[in-house]
């Protein structure tokens, strides 16, 4: 808050408070100083009339006003509340009080004094602004708002108490009503560069990249911090989501008629979340009334794809964002959700749990319109070492940035979740509704879907699948290096080795000294190609081009992880997975509920893959797994209750589904 103008010399004081104290030289001395402009001089004297004279209401408000210009506000703050026992009627005892303790930090006490204050002095635009700055900084943004413009309605509609109105609004998520007040803000002189930023934050939020980018170049070129530069990034990031297809004002999904419907819009940006989607839809629109809606962020599959072929073919409406939204995507995603969620049918909107811009864009248009969000899975977290604390030293902005668009948080179980997610102190609640992408129900429909792999090999091979993880993962790259080397060492194999189908994201930030996929796969190519070392009987394929994992679970016989999830599809077959714990350095689910598959050393590795093709050889069956082990992996990690993951998820999602709410500001 800003400092007010320096208050007026002692005589005015006292009459402000009505002192009858007696004039004395001391007074005087006093007095001449002020005049002066010597405040610093003056304390001393005013400190000995206080000692002289305790019931001086004059000396403590002198005293109180000099601390306070002086910018002392503890101070001040307890001279002022002497004052304002000696004299509790007076309102500007009480505004002044509030105006330091707020500038202190004590928001209560400025609460409680700014409330004195505004029964006091009832039309007081001064006392009613200060009221709500100090419940803005107390969270309480509906009360400021609300204070805010009953400031605005008295005539004080300052640059400033624009802008805090405008942080009110936008703290409430109420992103087209916060433009409007951070633009009649500037439109009255406001220049300060955090108004403008949080004005483009809250374009961006309304999905309109290119108007916020627009607005923080108006900051100007050298313009830099940390908050602009999340901003700028994020922008981009927003904008490539939404590019790359043209607008078509003939889309099918425009054609529907969406009344007295069920609506499941589901927002997605890569393969990985795909698959966790595409159960959840599929046992969705095998209900009556019931209609879903796949909008992609981004070039994610092709249309060739086996999971576009299926959804095209059920009924299940896929678009690109930037089909339905026109081209310079400044309207916003308010018209889009006008269009996918009319309120003639009931919607929610399913997004990814982490925070990238166009989870939070979509979320925030949402809200707006009542419509629930939920954070779906895009994998299952295979990692147990992560910290059950991470919260305490993750810092709050982040968690907030991360989950709190959220209104609900879908986990497959109880065990896995990530721990920021499962600590986070969200507005949503989380719940445990089973792993739709690997319950028996769904993995027994995928293989009817699923297209063979078209690999052809001599027979008789054993064939191993090496799953590598994605880059952001620290992993031990040259010890993975090593495990291809000795698996292509053994006669009669062949390995396949496939990259995680998400690529590295730089804007996360992690860095991997040890190396890249990219580098490993050179140098595993001129390595089979060139070294003595291995084995003429066996060999090597890099799958770069085969981008389905399920057809790969369903041609393999042995699978190689890296701390990935989708090995989980290989053990409700019974498939044997090695779960190399010595490369990737994490303990997994894999080897805590699966003993038998924690690999601690090549030497492990060489041992079962040995055993697996020596009964492969002899044509005998290989149970890989104790039977209760592998019984108390599934009840606990996938199944999670005896209703089937797809029906329990059906049902949450009817009893979450509701009719949207029109917006009230336009955008």
């Amino acid at each position: 808050m800003d400092i007010p103008a320096r208050h007026g010399p002692t005589r005015k004081s006292a009459a402000l408070v009505n002192d009858p104290s007696r004039t004395t030289n001391l007074a005087a001395q006093i007095d001449e100083l002020l005049r002066a402009s010597r405040e610093a001089d003056a304390l001393p004297l005013l400190q000995e009339m206080r000692r002289r004279e305790p019931n001086s209401v004059q000396a403590a408000w002198t005293t109180g006003v000099i601390l306070y210009n002086t910018r002392q506000f503890a101070e001040a703050v307890d001279v002022l509340r002497s004052c304002m026992r000696l004299a509790p009627q007076a309102a500007d005892v009480r505004l002044l009080l509030g105006k330091a303790a707020f500038s202190a930090g004590l928001f209560d006490g400025a609460e409680s004094a700014a409330l004195a204050a505004t029964a006091l002095q009832p039309g007081s635009a001064v006392a009613i602004e200060l009221l709500a700055r100090v419940l803005l900084k107390k969270e309480a943004s509906a009360d400021a708002e609300r204070r805010f413009r009953d400031c605005i309605l008295l005539g004080a509609a300052a640059p400033e108490t624009l802008a805090d109105l405008g942080a009110a609004l936008q703290n409430q998520l109420k992103f087209a009503a916060a433009v409007e007040a951070y633009r009649r803000s500037m439109d009255a002189g406001q220049t300060n560069p955090d108004v403008v930023l949080s004005l483009a934050n809250c374009l961006f939020m309304l999905g309109m990249p290119r108007a916020a980018l627009l607005c923080a170049k108006s900051l100007g070129p050298d313009a830099m911090n940390e908050k602009l530069d999340l901003l700028r990034l994020q922008a981009e990031r927003l904008t490539e989501s939404l590019s790359g297809v043209a607008y078509r004002d003939d889309h099918p999904v425009k054609r529907r008629n969406l009344a007295n419907t069920k609506h499941l819009i589901a927002v997605c940006r890569h393969t990985n979340h795909l698959d966790h989607l595409l159960p959840i839809l599929h046992a969705w629109i095998a209900r009556d009334d019931h209609v879903a809606t796949m909008l992609f962020g981004g070039h994610v599959v092709g249309e060739e794809d086996y999971r576009m072929v299926y959804m095209k073919r059920v009924g299940i409406e896929v678009a690109q964002f930037s089909e339905l939204l026109p081209i310079d995507h400044e309207p916003g995603m308010a018209a889009l959700l006008d269009l996918l969620a009319p309120d003639t049918c009931e919607a929610a909107i399913l997004c990814e749990q982490g925070p990238h811009p166009l989870d939070l864009v979509m979320a925030s248009s949402a809200r707006a319109r009542n419509l629930p969000v939920v954070g779906t899975p895009a994998g299952e977290d295979n990692m147990l070492n992560q910290m059950t604390r991470k919260d305490q030293y993750v810092p709050p902005e982040t968690k907030e940035r991360s989950f709190g668009h959220l209104d609900t948080v879908i986990f497959a179980n109880d065990v896995l979740p990530p721990a920021e997610l499962r600590n986070s102190e969200g507005r949503g609640v989380s719940v445990v509704l089973g792993s739709v992408r690997y319950c028996r129900d769904w993995l027994n429909f995928l293989r009817q879907i699923v297209p063979p792999l078209d690999i052809t090999v001599e027979d008789g091979l054993l064939r191993v699948v090496v799953f590598l993880v994605n880059e952001v993962y620290p992993v031990n790259w040259k010890e993975m290096a090593r495990t291809v080397q000795m698996l292509l060492s053994i006669p009669r194999l062949c390995v396949v080795v496939q990259p995680h189908p998400r690529l590295f994201e730089p804007q996360l930030g992690v860095v991997n000294p040890d190396g890249s996929v990219a580098d490993l796969l050179g140098f595993l190519r001129d390595w089979a190609a060139e070294s003595k070392d291995r084995n003429p009987e066996s060999t090597l394929i890099i799958a770069e081009k085969i981008n389905y994992g399920a057809s790969l679970i369903e041609w393999g016989d042995v699978f190689l992880s890296f701390s990935t999830s989708i090995a989980y599809q290989a053990i409700m077959q019974r498939k044997p997975v090695l779960d190399l714990s010595y490369a990737h350095g994490n303990y997994t689910a894999i080897a805590h509920y699966l003993p038998i598959s924690d690999m601690r050393s090549l030497d492990h590795v060489w041992e079962a893959i040995h055993r697996i093709k020596e009964a492969k050889e002899a044509h005998r069956a290989l149970d890989f797994y104790d039977e209760q082990q592998h019984q108390t992996f599934v009840r606990t990690l996938i199944e999670c209750g005896d209703v089937s993951p797809l029906e329990r998820h059906v049902r949450y999602f009817e009893g979450l589904v509701r009719r949207p709410v029109a917006q009230t500001t336009p955008g």
